[in-house]
């Protein structure tokens, strides 16, 4: 069965494992705003990448590849920068 998804606020971002291991809160919170749609180890670059859906990611048009963030905290607040 194929589900659709109504959103199409998609982003793939990694994160360090140090930051993982070190910071598991932060994580958390970042995590916490967005659903992981899907999460791979990249042992080459030392962390997990993550695509997920939320309201910090552009819609993308349908086909389209799904676009790289940094995610990162300005003055408290989560904010991701298309890159």
């Amino acid at each position: 069965m194929i589900i659709a998804l109504k959103t199409r606020r998609y982003g793939r971002f990694q994160i360090q494992f140090d930051m993982i291991n070190d910071k598991a809160d932060k994580v958390q919170e970042v995590l916490s705003n967005m659903i992981v749609v899907q999460a791979e180890p990249n042992y080459a670059m030392g962390g997990v990448v993550y695509v997920a859906i939320g309201n910090l990611f552009e819609e993308i048009p349908e086909g389209q590849k799904i676009p790289d963030y940094n995610l990162s905290f300005e003055l408290g607040k989560l904010k991701a920068t298309k890159l």
